[in-house]
């Protein structure tokens, strides 16, 4: 590994080592000077969120308590669909409550009662479903 350059000096190179060390501590310095800016400031704003939140809900515990306590939601008869709806051409808005009695009618006739499984004409046994498996007759296995 032979250079054409002189080997520096001890000295030299006591030099060079210390201007670099020195170069490495101002760079840790700058490095530590802007991480605590930004740890302080993170700080801060969390600071400043937190804050900001709980006099949001500050206002709202005051204003909770001037309203009266009721729907978010306008009455039926009030609000943007009673209006729209009273214009030509729109339908009127239709009520939760029917108009007349509150009692209904049934909306189907209930089917009259099945004859017991036993009473059927069919001569299928697969078609009839019978009340439980000790009514079955048993079949023979013999062939």
């Amino acid at each position: 590994m032979s250079t054409n350059q002189p080997r520096q000096t001890k000295a030299q190179r006591r030099e060079a080592a210390r201007l670099k060390a020195k170069e490495l501590r101002e760079a840790e310095a700058r490095r530590a000077r802007r991480n605590t800016i930004a740890r302080r400031s993170f700080i801060g704003g969390a600071g400043v969120a937190v804050a900001g939140g709980l006099g949001y809900l500050a206002y709202l515990g005051v204003d909770a308590k001037k309203k009266p306590k009721g729907s978010k939601f306008p009455a039926p008869n009030e609000g943007l669909a009673t209006a729209k709806a009273s214009q030509n051409g729109i339908p009127k808005q239709v009520s939760r409550t029917p108009p007349g009695p509150t009692a209904r009618a049934p909306l189907s006739t209930p089917s009259p009662p099945r004859p017991p499984s036993w009473t059927s004409t069919s001569t299928t046994p697969a078609l009839t479903a019978p009340s439980s498996r000790a009514s079955t007759p048993r079949r023979s296995t013999s062939s």
